[in-house]
């Protein structure tokens, strides 16, 4: 087996009968209730899919000749949020990209949500902006948004990036909270991965006991109605954890069974082929 070394955050449990807010892959025991705080949750995996991302971005591109440029994009005074806009830059940024290199650009980009505490009069109270990150072949120089009018909404800075999953990671590591968050807005969005990539970014997000018996070139679903399906054979694994109840921010499982783990000490995604290697 083949392994690149991923380390997978926690899962946002929490045991109710601790004070403490430490994040848990899974309980000890059977029939504990945990607490999953679901805005903890919700930044892990922001945290944890972004910094994989970016990673594997600079991964793709190892012995290429490429540039990292950062993009902000802020509101102006007045101006109205709405979900669709972050996605309408990108498709622009998409189109502009696709017809000089001939593939999709990319990138990765995370929200920001501006609470005026550093300025004199406070302007950018609770406004949500975005922060991008592209990885550019060598020589292709992105335009100005505002200017382009690919950002009619506000103002956008570009810069270049000499530590691109620093700079994503500091900004993904702000978001604590959804204080000031719209309700349907995405927190961020990747783009550009090659597939086998995405197959790993994939295998990151399974829960410990699919990971412990998946590759991944093995292909996982969530069922509805609970639990996960092997989609070549059809095998269905039943959640670990059942719901109990929901409120207060919080959403109360409890542990109903354990799966074997046929792979022991997994540390990362890995390859069931002879030889195969994912680790650079």
């Amino acid at each position: 087996m083949g392994w690149l070394h991923a380390h997978a955050e926690g899962a946002g449990l929490v045991s109710v009968s601790t004070t403490q807010n430490t994040a848990i892959w899974a309980a000890d025991g059977e029939g504990d209730l945990l607490a999953i705080d679901r805005a903890s949750a919700r930044f892990q995996r922001l945290r944890r899919n972004i910094g994989i991302a970016a990673k594997l971005h600079l991964l793709g591109l190892l012995g290429r000749r490429y540039q990292v440029v950062m993009v902000t994009l802020t509101y102006r005074p007045g101006a109205v949020w709405e979900a669709c806009h972050v996605a309408q830059y990108l498709d622009r940024v998409r189109k502009w990209h696709k017809k000089r290199s001939a593939a999709n650009p990319r990138y990765v980009w995370v929200a920001e949500v501006q609470d005026g505490s550093r300025t004199d009069d406070g302007i950018g109270r609770g406004v949500i902006h975005y922060h991008c990150i592209f990885f550019l072949p060598k020589g292709l120089t992105m335009p100005k948004a505002d200017k382009q009018g690919w950002w009619p909404h506000g103002m956008t800075n570009t810069l270049r990036a000499r530590s691109p999953v620093g700079y994503v990671m500091s900004y993904a590591k702000k978001l604590t909270s959804c204080r000031g968050i719209p309700k349907d807005a995405r927190l961020y969005g990747v783009g550009g991965l090659a597939k086998d990539h995405r197959d790993i970014r994939a295998w990151i997000n399974f829960p410990s006991f699919i990971q412990s018996r998946a590759s991944v070139t093995d292909k996982y679903r969530r069922q509805p109605g609970g639990g996960w399906v092997e989609v070549a054979t059809g095998e269905w694994l039943p959640s670990e954890f059942g719901l109990v109840f929901t409120g207060k921010g919080r959403t109360y499982v409890m542990r109903l069974r354990r799966h074997p783990r046929p792979v022991s000490d997994v540390v990362g995604p890995y390859s069931w082929a002879p030889g195969a290697c994912l680790q650079h």
